[in-house]
């Protein structure tokens, strides 16, 4: 018993690690773009911005972190690297569109709209 609880806190670790890895690389790719927009627009708000675009880095990096734990594209792996890429990039976008419908469904049923809205 002792042995599977420490199994599942050093997996679940492990997830997190990668987790927080892929969400700060995401959002400070994402962040250096509010910074360009920031400059080069004027937008007001640049520590709102960045603030967003670390959550929004966080959203991408739950979304990569379920595909690749779901081994996705992983049937590709002999083929050319452009139908690599391209399949990966279809279907993470599949998955980050879905997953986007299900947090706002959530959001409205929490706020007390209907699934419909």
């Amino acid at each position: 018993m002792q042995d599977r609880l420490q199994s599942i806190i050093q997996s679940a670790t492990h997830l997190f690690k990668r987790l927080f890895v892929i969400a700060m690389y995401i959002g400070i790719l994402l962040s250096l773009f509010a910074i360009h927009r920031y400059f080069l627009l004027g937008d007001g708000g640049l520590a709102s911005h960045i603030g967003f675009a670390f959550l929004n880095g966080f959203a991408l990096a739950k979304v990569i972190l379920v595909g690749q734990e779901l081994r996705i594209g992983d049937n590709f792996r002999n083929k050319p690297l452009i139908y690599v890429i391209g399949f990966k990039s279809a279907i993470f976008a599949v998955l980050l569109l879905i997953f986007r419908i299900l947090e706002e469904t959530i959001i409205g049923l929490v706020e007390g709209r209907g699934v419909h809205e």
